[in-house]
Protein backbone atom coordinates (compact mmCIF):
# COMPACT_ATOMS: atom_id res chain seq x y z
CA UNK A 1 0.00 0.00 0.00
CA UNK A 2 1.24 3.52 -0.80
CA UNK A 3 1.11 4.88 2.84
CA UNK A 4 3.43 1.80 3.90
CA UNK A 5 5.95 2.66 0.98
CA UNK A 6 6.14 6.45 1.74
CA UNK A 7 6.52 5.66 5.34
CA UNK A 8 9.19 3.02 4.31
CA UNK A 9 11.07 5.67 2.31
CA UNK A 10 11.25 7.76 5.68
CA UNK A 11 12.14 5.07 8.51
CA UNK A 12 15.12 4.04 5.78
CA UNK A 13 15.99 7.79 4.77
CA UNK A 14 16.40 8.54 8.82
CA UNK A 15 18.57 5.06 8.89
CA UNK A 16 20.45 6.57 6.71
CA UNK A 17 20.43 9.94 8.11
CA UNK A 18 22.20 8.35 11.58
CA UNK A 19 24.51 6.93 9.60
CA UNK A 20 25.51 10.20 8.43
CA UNK A 21 24.82 9.11 4.48
CA UNK A 22 22.86 12.40 3.84
CA UNK A 23 23.03 12.48 0.09
CA UNK A 24 21.26 8.75 0.36
CA UNK A 25 18.63 10.57 3.14
CA UNK A 26 18.08 12.96 1.03
CA UNK A 27 16.87 10.90 -2.07
CA UNK A 28 14.72 8.48 0.12
CA UNK A 29 13.24 11.72 1.73
CA UNK A 30 12.62 13.10 -1.76
CA UNK A 31 11.29 9.46 -2.94
CA UNK A 32 8.67 9.57 -0.41
CA UNK A 33 6.91 12.82 -1.10
CA UNK A 34 5.51 11.71 -3.99
CA UNK A 35 3.62 8.77 -2.64
CA UNK A 36 2.44 10.81 0.29
CA UNK A 37 0.94 13.43 -2.46
CA UNK A 38 -0.80 10.85 -4.12
CA UNK A 39 -2.60 9.94 -1.71
CA UNK A 40 -3.01 13.04 0.81
CA UNK A 41 -0.99 12.13 3.58
CA UNK A 42 -0.07 15.85 4.79
CA UNK A 43 1.46 14.49 8.10
CA UNK A 44 3.63 12.31 6.40
CA UNK A 45 4.52 15.15 3.92
CA UNK A 46 4.73 17.54 6.63
CA UNK A 47 7.47 14.81 8.34
CA UNK A 48 9.28 14.17 5.50
CA UNK A 49 9.66 18.21 4.95
CA UNK A 50 11.20 18.84 8.01
CA UNK A 51 13.58 15.75 7.69
CA UNK A 52 14.75 17.09 4.71
CA UNK A 53 15.49 20.47 6.33
CA UNK A 54 17.50 18.99 8.61
CA UNK A 55 19.59 17.07 6.32
CA UNK A 56 20.28 20.04 4.60
CA UNK A 57 21.11 21.93 7.97
CA UNK A 58 23.70 19.51 8.14
CA UNK A 59 24.94 20.17 5.01
CA UNK A 60 25.28 23.78 5.09
CA UNK A 61 22.65 24.53 2.73
CA UNK A 62 20.50 26.98 4.63
CA UNK A 63 18.40 27.99 2.32
CA UNK A 64 16.97 25.11 0.76
CA UNK A 65 16.77 23.78 4.74
CA UNK A 66 14.54 27.13 5.40
CA UNK A 67 12.84 26.31 2.04
CA UNK A 68 11.68 22.72 3.37
CA UNK A 69 11.51 23.84 7.25
CA UNK A 70 8.60 26.73 6.13
CA UNK A 71 6.86 24.44 3.46
CA UNK A 72 6.97 21.61 6.51
CA UNK A 73 5.73 24.53 8.68
CA UNK A 74 2.96 25.71 6.34
CA UNK A 75 1.09 22.24 6.25
CA UNK A 76 1.71 21.10 9.80
CA UNK A 77 -0.27 24.44 10.78
CA UNK A 78 -3.00 22.58 8.15
CA UNK A 79 -2.72 19.74 10.23
CA UNK A 80 -2.81 21.80 13.53
CA UNK A 81 0.33 19.44 14.80
CA UNK A 82 1.63 21.23 17.04
CA UNK A 83 4.72 18.96 18.15
CA UNK A 84 5.95 19.16 14.49
CA UNK A 85 5.26 23.29 14.12
CA UNK A 86 7.15 23.07 17.18
CA UNK A 87 9.76 21.07 15.69
CA UNK A 88 9.81 23.09 12.60
CA UNK A 89 10.62 26.00 14.28
CA UNK A 90 13.52 24.88 16.32
CA UNK A 91 15.13 23.97 12.78
CA UNK A 92 14.04 27.51 11.03
CA UNK A 93 16.30 28.65 14.76
CA UNK A 94 19.08 26.81 14.26
CA UNK A 95 19.66 27.82 10.66
CA UNK A 96 19.36 30.93 11.66
CA UNK A 97 21.57 30.94 14.73
CA UNK A 98 24.12 29.14 11.73
CA UNK A 99 23.45 31.91 10.13
CA UNK A 100 24.22 34.91 12.95
CA UNK A 101 21.02 36.24 12.52
CA UNK A 102 20.28 35.67 16.78
CA UNK A 103 17.16 38.02 16.68
CA UNK A 104 15.19 35.41 14.31
CA UNK A 105 16.72 32.62 15.99
CA UNK A 106 15.66 33.54 19.72
CA UNK A 107 12.48 34.43 17.97
CA UNK A 108 11.86 31.10 16.23
CA UNK A 109 12.67 29.13 19.62
CA UNK A 110 10.84 31.13 22.25
CA UNK A 111 7.62 29.89 19.48
CA UNK A 112 8.98 26.44 19.61
CA UNK A 113 9.08 26.83 23.48
CA UNK A 114 5.84 28.14 23.15
CA UNK A 115 4.44 24.55 21.48
CA UNK A 116 6.60 22.28 23.09
CA UNK A 117 4.93 24.12 26.72
CA UNK A 118 1.61 22.84 25.10
CA UNK A 119 2.63 19.75 23.88
CA UNK A 120 4.37 18.49 27.16
CA UNK A 121 6.77 17.03 25.16
CA UNK A 122 9.66 17.12 27.68
CA UNK A 123 12.65 15.52 25.21
CA UNK A 124 11.25 18.59 22.62
CA UNK A 125 11.48 21.20 25.96
CA UNK A 126 14.92 20.21 26.43
CA UNK A 127 16.13 20.74 23.82
CA UNK A 128 14.81 24.31 22.98
CA UNK A 129 15.89 24.91 26.43
CA UNK A 130 19.57 23.95 25.19
CA UNK A 131 19.27 25.91 21.91
CA UNK A 132 17.69 29.27 23.39
CA UNK A 133 20.63 29.12 25.90
CA UNK A 134 22.94 28.52 22.97
CA UNK A 135 21.71 31.83 20.98
CA UNK A 136 21.54 33.34 24.52
CA UNK A 137 25.59 33.08 24.91
CA UNK A 138 26.27 33.53 21.54
CA UNK A 139 24.24 37.11 22.26
CA UNK A 140 26.53 38.00 25.65
CA UNK A 141 23.29 36.92 27.73
CA UNK A 142 25.55 34.74 29.92
CA UNK A 143 22.84 34.77 33.05
CA UNK A 144 19.99 34.11 30.79
CA UNK A 145 22.36 31.24 28.81
CA UNK A 146 22.86 29.50 32.46
CA UNK A 147 19.36 29.78 33.33
CA UNK A 148 17.97 28.23 30.15
CA UNK A 149 21.14 25.23 30.13
CA UNK A 150 19.71 25.16 34.22
CA UNK A 151 16.06 24.32 32.78
CA UNK A 152 17.21 21.69 30.01
CA UNK A 153 19.35 19.80 32.62
CA UNK A 154 16.60 20.15 35.03
CA UNK A 155 14.56 18.37 32.26
CA UNK A 156 17.12 16.12 30.69
CA UNK A 157 17.68 14.87 33.96
CA UNK A 158 13.55 13.89 35.07
CA UNK A 159 13.50 11.92 31.26
CA UNK A 160 17.60 10.38 31.73
CA UNK A 161 17.95 11.78 28.32
CA UNK A 162 21.95 11.77 28.61
CA UNK A 163 22.54 13.37 25.53
CA UNK A 164 20.67 16.09 27.02
CA UNK A 165 22.01 16.17 30.38
CA UNK A 166 25.61 15.96 28.63
CA UNK A 167 25.03 18.61 26.69
CA UNK A 168 23.36 20.61 29.45
CA UNK A 169 26.65 20.48 31.36
CA UNK A 170 28.94 20.74 28.51
CA UNK A 171 27.23 24.75 28.32
CA UNK A 172 27.29 25.23 32.01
Amino acid sequence: DSMGIGSSYINIAQVLESQNKLDEALQSYKKALPILGAIGDKYGIGVALSSIGNVYTIKKNYEAALDNYTRSLRIRKECNDKQGQAECYNGIGKVYLEKKKYKEALECQLQSLRLQEITGTKKGLALTYLNLGDISEKMKDYPKAAEYYKKALTISTEINSRDAIRDSYQYL
